[in-house]
C-alpha cells in the first residue's frame, strides 16, 4: 500500500511542480517581445518545478508512516486535481475567445529592393 502512495504522491508533486514553475517563470522571467525564447524559458522553469518539487516526496516518503503519507496524498492529490480543472477551464476559455478565432490580415506583395 506505501509503494501505491508513494507513486501517487510522486505524480501529484510533479504536476504541482510543473504547474508552480510554469506560474513562475511565465510571470516573472519572460521578458516582453521574448518570442519563441519566451516558451524555453518557460519550459525550463516547468521542467525545473516538476523535478525539484517531488525531491519533497521523497523527504515525506521516508519520514511518514503509512496513515500520515495517506493523509499528505489526499492533500496533493486534491490540489493536483483542482489545478488541472483550472488549467482546462483557462484553455477552454482561451480557445473559445474571438481573438483565438482571428485570422491574421494577409500581407500584400512587395517588390524586391535594389
Amino acid at each position: 500500500m506505501k509503494v501505491i502512495l508513494r507513486i501517487v504522491l510522486y505524480i501529484s508533486l510533479a504536476f504541482i511542480g510543473a504547474a508552480a514553475g510554469g506560474t513562475v517563470g511565465g510571470t516573472f522571467f519572460v521578458p516582453p517581445g521574448s518570442g519563441l525564447a519566451g516558451g524555453a524559458i518557460v519550459l525550463t522553469w516547468v521542467l525545473a518545478g516538476a523535478l525539484v518539487i517531488p525531491l519533497t516526496g521523497l523527504y515525506l516518503c521516508r519520514r511518514l508512516d503509512a496513515g500520515g503519507l495517506r493523509r499528505v496524498c489526499l492533500i496533493c492529490g486534491g490540489i493536483a486535481v483542482v489545478l488541472a480543472g483550472l488549467l482546462t477551464w483557462r484553455v477552454r476559455q482561451l480557445k473559445d475567445s474571438p481573438d483565438a478565432r482571428e485570422q491574421p490580415q494577409a500581407r500584400r506583395a512587395t517588390s524586391p529592393v535594389r
